[in-house]
């Protein structure tokens, strides 16, 4: 294995390979973060030992997204795939997983459903350029790592 790639923490799927660029924006404090965050909300309640953060909760969806990719990749009976996939889209799909639920915060879907000024999404964009976590920002490392990456895009797909 070459030394600019890690392999995950084993969550709720295999663990899965990461680049250095994915690495880059795994490791960024306002993404860290997710840790803290707890993902079930008011499941608490009903399932008292569940421990889910957002953070596991991205580590899983990332690691789903590029094991359906490759699974379509090298599946004989979906040659379509293999000759329609785009570079630049798969791009936007992996780092939108990564950053799905960066504007999250612990029962943000309760709060949601109050108004509509509390949805998430809204966070998003703002999150990417916050310098609460020093002036290296998401958007920074996103800009160095993917240069044709479109952040804009990337929400697109959620």
């Amino acid at each position: 294995m070459s030394k600019d790639i890690s392999i995950a923490q084993k969550g709720a799927f295999s663990p899965v390979p990461f680049a250095k660029r994915v690495s880059a924006l795994f490791s960024r404090p306002c993404l860290r973060r997710l840790k803290t965050e707890p993902e079930p909300g008011w499941m608490t309640e009903l399932f008292p030992g569940t421990t889910c953060t957002r953070w596991s909760h991205t580590l899983g969806a990332f690691s789903a997204i590029v094991l359906i990719n490759d699974a379509l990749l090298s599946d004989p009976g979906v040659p379509t795939y293999r000759l329609f996939a785009n570079a630049d889209e798969l791009c936007h799909v992996f780092v939108s997983a990564i950053l799905d639920d960066l504007g999250q915060s612990a029962d943000s879907h309760d709060f949601e459903g109050i108004s509509r000024a509390l949805r998430h999404e809204q966070f998003v964009l703002r999150l990417l350029d916050d310098e609460t976590w020093g002036p290296y920002t998401l958007r920074k490392a996103l800009q160095h790592f993917w240069p044709d990456l479109s952040a804009e895009r990337v929400f697109r797909f959620r």
